[in-house]
């Protein structure tokens, strides 16, 4: 019979500063515009401690006790135009660009994350009435998920002696495109969606490690992940004073990964 004693425990502060500027001018009758600039500053520090009970005191285990730090900033400008061609046809079009910077170590090893990347995020919206009982839209938009500070941050949280979570620095960010087309008639609708997300980020992704035999569940980057659906929208009058909406929805979804 083998009795272990252990704790650990894990301290993240982060840290978040936001500023941001923006503009809007009428360029003419039917044409506006907006601009802006931003950026954000975020950072943590994630000390992780782990002890054993050995002789009726707590010894560290530094192999399993780390701080790490991370900071991380991000500077986004944009400029949008809203056009209105005529009285039944609007359309909105912009242009976001973001830059990011991202940097993870430790005290004793730098720069186990270093990354510096920037990426264009565009987006388009028409919408146009065909009578006064309906109308049609349609939009599409790039926009991009980033690892969450509890996905990336390496600590070791063990749900047993042989089972532990972890982050994992080594996500990357996911980019998706997203396509959205509407039709309208009175209150009913029919929507149409499609999105394609490379890297999507997903959690508690299970494997074992073949020198410890410990399992451990960390969050991982799928190849990509498309999903479609169907929306149908109905009123329904149930009373004079009670009314409600049925709506239907069909969801078709598919991951790709790489299996280990």
């Amino acid at each position: 019979m083998y009795d272990r004693v252990f704790r650990s425990g894990k301290k993240t502060p982060m840290h978040f500063f936001v500023d941001a500027i923006d503009f809007s001018k009428k360029l003419a009758k039917r044409v506006s515009l907006e601009a802006g600039l931003k950026q954000t500053f975020s950072a943590f520090d994630n000390d992780v401690s782990f002890e054993n009970f050995i002789q009726n005191v707590w010894v560290k285990d530094d192999s399993l006790s780390v701080r790490y730090e991370l900071k991380e900033d991000y500077t986004a400008a944009y400029a949008s135009l809203d056009i209105n061609l005529d009285s039944v046809t609007e359309i909105k079009a912009g242009l976001r660009y973001e830059y990011t910077n991202s940097n993870l170590g430790t005290a004793a090893t730098k720069n186990i994350v270093d990354r510096h990347y920037g990426n264009f995020f565009p987006s388009f919206y028409i919408t146009r009435k065909l009578n006064e009982k309906s109308s049609v839209d349609f939009s599409y938009s790039r926009r991009i998920t980033r690892p969450t500070f509890n996905d990336l941050a390496p600590f070791t949280y063990y749900l047993n002696a042989n089972s532990l979570l972890t982050g994992n620095p080594s996500l990357q960010p996911s980019l998706s495109d997203n396509f959205k087309a509407d039709y309208t008639y009175k209150q009913y609708l029919f929507s149409l969606s499609y999105s394609k997300e490379n890297n999507a980020i997903t959690t508690f992704q299970p494997y074992t490690d073949s020198l410890t035999n410990k399992l451990i569940l960390s969050a991982e980057n799928l190849i990509n992940q498309k999903t479609a659906s169907v929306v149908i929208a109905v009123p329904v009058t149930i009373t004079k004073w009670w009314n409600g909406q049925l709506s239907p929805t069909a969801l078709w979804q598919q991951a790709n990964a790489l299996y280990t």
